[in-house]
């Protein structure tokens, strides 16, 4: 029970009416508090689980949760083949339609309210749900599911109907040879199927030329080529019809009459990144250049097509000469399907069935919904191929689909497959908010464009806020394969996106074989946006992705953008493709020194576009090959752009062009600690753009970096290099090349960075067998006991400093500030690194000040403090941050920056530190207001101060003047009562005067110190606990036991450290 020292309180009692109330409020709260904080008990948290199969050599396996069938006090039943929608809707006389479905009569269609509706195993349901709600609540959740005890097989939820009535009739300007068989429908499908008598669909192409086939490791291999020669003069681009646009040469293969191209579509890639394949209407031809005139991927003649962008041709009655295709001619709201069918089987023997609804389960509100132990199939697509997202709901058409806000939606043990997505759950509306939906153990497979997709209502074109809120995002042990393979217009395939939740969990997600990214994970919030963002935290861990990019580049297999923290931990990723056939068709394999890490792939196995705040460790990246001039060869393990306060440490990276590479490196502040590099064939750590023959002067105005890298807030050291790389790597403003590691970290010691030995170089392998998938050190690998333990804190709301104490060898008494949190002036991505910190500075502190914490082993974590010496981040006459937004300059004055100066908010402070004095200041931002936490009589104290007088002291009942390491948590929530929590648990705490209501603002400055103690980490938040989404339960199980501590298999280490990669070696 919570110790209670009332007096205070009563002596500081008046005859104010409004402080009587004050007091009897905050004893009302304190009681209630001393209720709740008691004994404290053992949770478990989601991230605490694998989420996957863990094998030890360094794999995973799908490992999905078994269906398990609930339902709740109302049950309805349906049964499309043999139910009636006047019937009661019992499990013996069901239902034909669902209430949501817009074609339902009779006494299901006047069922209102929440229940349990039950498909039938077996049955295909023919039909879509819709519904401006789908809603029921926290004691009675609305579901949709099936019950094994009821029918057998699957329960399907179908987008297509079977169809009949065919013809031997051929369009007129169809070829003459071939089985061709016509049926007229009256809706318009744009996809079609044959379905197996075991249930399985097989898709049918839509008529093309030429009939390409993929190859596993080049899926457009079988387009054909554009020679657009010269076409960065612009002689590719051309006005047309009063528009510009480009023209695609080939006289090899264009040399038809215009109708056979005129009002075709025309997949096409382009230049020069990202070049996914996207749909666009051929507008004219030139007979002469044997050309087709067409619209770029967004609109006129933007980007490029140039020299070796490949495209094939589709959606003409002429393309239809081959097996096994088909085609469709509308007209009205109907119109005639053709068909060309494998090995000339006539179509009446067999089951076809054309897509005609798109999204099979939409709403505009779903709460309290449960959709599980279903099948959504075959569904139809918006019918305008070239449309953008924004034409049409149905140009992303779903199996789920949510387009408004929600709560607490779970989507379970479902299959969905043939369809342009599998679930998009979206707030487009910036008043909405969808908080709690978690999406498991899905099966998605042959989905057009998209797998998973959930996000805010951030769009292009909107800077200031509000935008919806989005939050508790769940999406595990899923299985996404053959997905994004057949994108469109601005889309790229990627596989789970989510955009600016302000909390996701992605964990044992299995992806292979799809479009784009496999993970591609937003947080903060975007670029050029302009609210506050006060918490984001990603935990991304778990997951394998394997042959991702297959129709795209320039994106990473697991891919995170903005603001974090992200958290990823033990995911492997395969193989990324990025192949950019313009570029790699140009390579001369016998001019090696041509060749560069990304001319064959633009792909990287984990890619931080514009991503802040990661902490990366346990991962591998695996690659397909690294030899030089191989169309295969992989680009990149590691990739950053523009992104700093990232951490890389105990990954393991094995075949690859480059380990490791930076771009727009300026702002430094990263870590690459422990990690093993095996066979990189160019470049090791390439930490800016390695310079090629130009000069200096020339390489920087093309990098447009500057000259002033902050090399000294880096640390690179404990590093296993395996393998022979073409040159070790470039750090510097020059991108001046390093040869071997030795000069490499030689600048970096003059550069007086964190850490700089940079590694050690290995003969022989470092892995045990990474072609037999063993990723384990090999035995006696320099590996062995040669990582690294980093502190990684748990992620807090409004957090305004963060000091992790490690020495600054370019100044000794400087302790930087890397705190996180995108405020109104994060604008550009671009200009991130320029946001105001609050850097502690301290006069007489030299390197030997410093010494072993028990957070990190990697330097001297931890800095000794003499009774009375402190440490002081200036905010007294802060200066204004002016920060551009778009063509103008606006300005934060101090009080709109995250300060220490807490002002009105709540406020958490966190520290671990070690002291044997019993009395002195820890923390201090005081003049007549303001906040300490201090040691009093060998006890933390957390006091607050308006009008030169404490008034509120909260004093903990425990002493820590023991000289043992101790970690401490004070907060004062303003609506509530203080805490203390003393190495993970609340302590009693004894309380004097009343939570203040006013401002606790002040021109002093933070002081650090005056007691003598040895700090470890401090950190400072305008928020609490209970604000940050989190208990001290959570936070102290992740820092004191997280996954940081362990490898990617959980296993504690077992030598005398941790050993360096992803694995501990087998003992």
């Amino acid at each position: 029970m919570q110790h209670l020292c009332l007096q205070p309180l009563l002596d500081c009692v008046t005859d104010s009416v409004i402080n009587r109330l004050l007091l009897m409020r905050t004893i009302l709260i304190l009681i209630l508090a001393s209720i709740q904080v008691s004994l404290c008990t053992t949770e478990t948290y989601a991230w605490q689980e694998t989420q996957a199969e863990i094998v030890p050599g360094g794999d995973l396996r799908w490992a999905p949760r078994p269906f398990a069938f609930r339902a709740g006090p109302t049950t309805r039943y349906i049964d499309f083949d043999n139910g009636s929608d006047d019937a009661p809707g019992t499990r013996e006389q069901p239902w034909r339609r669902h209430p949501w479905d817009p074609e339902v009569a009779g006494r299901s269609r006047a069922h209102s309210g929440p229940a349990t509706f039950i498909f039938k195993r077996g049955v295909v349901y023919r039909g879509r749900l819709s519904a401006p709600a789908m809603d029921g609540s926290a004691e009675e959740p609305s579901r949709l599911t099936s019950d094994p005890s009821w029918g057998s097989g699957d329960a399907v939820i179908c987008g297509a109907v079977p169809v009949t009535g065919w013809l031997g009739e051929r369009h007129r300007d169809m070829p003459t040879d071939g089985e061709i068989w016509s049926s007229r429908i009256d809706w318009q499908p744009r996809r079609v199927w044959i379905r197996a008598t075991n249930g399985a669909l097989q898709r049918l192409i839509l008529a093309r030329t030429p009939n390409w086939k993929s190859a596993p490791d080049d899926m457009r291999a079988g387009w054909w080529e554009w020679e657009n020669p010269q076409w960065w003069t612009g002689a590719n681009k051309v006005s047309h019809a009063g528009k510009r646009m480009h023209i695609g040469i080939d006289a090899r293969h264009l040399d038809g009459p215009p109708e056979l191209y005129r009002d075709a579509l025309v997949w096409t890639e382009y230049a020069i990144m990202m070049g996914s394949p996207y749909a666009t209407r051929v507008e004219g031809y030139d007979a002469q250049r044997k050309g087709l005139m067409f619209q770029g991927p967004w609109w006129g003649d933007g980007e490029q097509t140039v020299t070796g962008n490949r495209y094939y041709l589709e959606d003409k009655p002429q393309f239809l000469d081959e097996d096994g295709e088909y085609w469709f001619e509308p007209a009205g709201k109907g119109g005639t399907l053709y068909v060309r069918l494998p090995a000339g089987v006539n179509p009446s023997t067999i089951a076809i069935e054309a897509a005609r609804h798109s999204t099979l389960v939409s709403a505009g509100a779903m709460h309290h919904l449960e959709i599980s132990g279903l099948v959504f199939q075959a569904g139809n697509t918006h019918w305008d191929l070239t449309a953008r997202t924004f034409v049409d709901p149905e140009v992303e058409s779903a199996g789920i689909r949510l387009l408004g806000g929600g709560q607490d939606i779970r989507i379970a043990n479902c299959r969905f497959e043939h369809l342009t997505g599998g679930v998009r759950l979206r707030t487009p509306k910036d008043d909405q908010m969808l908080i709690g939906a978690t999406i498991s153990d899905c099966d998605f497979a042959d989905l057009d464009r998209f797998g998973i997709v959930v996000g805010n209502s951030s769009r292009w074109g909107k800077a200031e806020g509000p935008f919806s809120r989005v939050e508790e995002i769940s999406i595990l042990r899923n299985r996404l394969t053959r997905i994004g393979l057949r994108g469109g217009r601005d889309c790229h395939g990627h596989v789970i996106v989510t955009e600016f939740p302000a909390s996701q969990h992605i964990a044992g997600n299995i992806v292979a074989q799809v479009g784009g990214a496999g993970i591609f994970a937003f947080g903060g919030k975007g670029s050029g946006q302009l609210h506050d963002v006060p918490l984001s935290r990603s935990l991304i861990h778990h997951n394998k992705v394997s042959d991702t990019m297959l129709m795209t580049n320039d994106w990473g297999g697991i891919e995170t953008w903005q603001g974090g923290p992200h958290y990823l931990w033990s995911n492997i990723s395969v193989n990324p493709g990025g192949y950019w056939h313009w570029s790699a068709r140009n390579m001369d394999p016998r001019k090696p020194e041509s060749i560069d890490y990304g001319t064959a792939r633009q792909g990287y196995a984990f890619y931080f576009d514009g991503s802040f705040k990661n902490w990366v460790f346990n991962n591998i990246a695996i690659g397909g090959s690294s030899t030089i001039g191989d169309p295969r060869s992989n680009a990149c393990a590691f990739m950053e752009v523009i992104g700093f306060q990232n951490a890389f440490f105990n990954n393991t990276a094995w075949r690859f062009n480059a380990g490791h590479r930076r771009q727009h490196p300026r702002a430094g502040r990263d870590l690459i600690l422990g990690n093993i590099y095996q066979d990189m064939s160019m470049w090791n750590l390439a930490l800016t753009k390695p310079r090629g023959s130009e000069d200096a002067n020339a390489y920087q105005m093309q990098n447009g970096d500057g000259n002033d890298f902050d090399i000294a807030s880096m640390a690179v050291g404990a590093n296993v290099f395996s393998g022979t790389a073409r040159a070790f790597g470039a750090f510097d403003e020059q991108g001046t090349r390093h040869q071997v590691m030795a000069d490499f970290a030689a600048g970096f010691t003059t550069r007086k960075a964190k850490r700089s030995d940079i590694g050690i170089s290995q003969d022989g392998s470092a892995l045990t067998d990474p072609a037999a998938g063993d990723f384990r050190p090999a035995a006696g690998s320099s590996a062995v006991d040669a990582g690294v333990r980093v502190f990684v804190p748990w992620s807090l709301a409004a957090t305004v400093g963060e000091w992790h104490f490690t020495p600054n060898a370019h100044d000794p008494g400087t302790v930087n500030d890397e705190h996180w949190y995108m405020m109104p002036y994060y604008v550009g991505r671009e200009d991130y690194w320029k946001t105001p910190r609050n850097h502690l500075h301290g006069d007489g502190i030299a390197i030997a000040d410093y010494v072993a914490g028990p957070l990190e082993d990697w330097t001297s974590g931890a800095l000794r403090l003499a009774a009375g010496k402190t440490l002081v981040a200036r905010c007294a006459a802060r200066p204004s941050y002016s920060y551009a937004v778009e063509r103008d300059t606006r300005t934060a004055p101090a009080e709109a920056q995250a300060s220490p100066d807490v002002a009105g908010h709540d406020l958490l402070i966190e520290v671990y530190l070690r002291t044997t004095q019993g009395d002195g200041a820890i923390v201090t931002k005081l003049a007549q207001r303001g906040y300490a936490l201090e040691m009093a009589g060998g006890r933390p104290r957390l006091r607050l101060c308006l009008d030169g007088t404490d008034v509120l002291v909260a004093t903990a009942t425990q002493t820590l003047s023991d000289g043992a390491w101790h970690h401490v948590i004070a907060e004062a929530d303003r609506d509530g009562v203080p805490a203390i929590y003393i190495d993970g648990q609340a302590v009693r705490i004894e309380i004097s005067g009343v939570m203040p209501t006013a401002s606790l603002a002040n021109e002093a400055d933070l002081h650090v110190g005056g007691l003598a103690m040895d700090i470890d980490f401090l950190r400072i938040a305008r928020s609490t606990l209970a604000g940050s989404r989190t208990s001290i339960g959570e936070l102290h199980a992740w820092q004191a036991d997280g996954p940081q501590l362990r490898d990617f298999a959980g296993r504690t280490p077992t030598g005398s450290r941790r050993d360096a990669g992803a694995l501990e070696t087998a003992r």
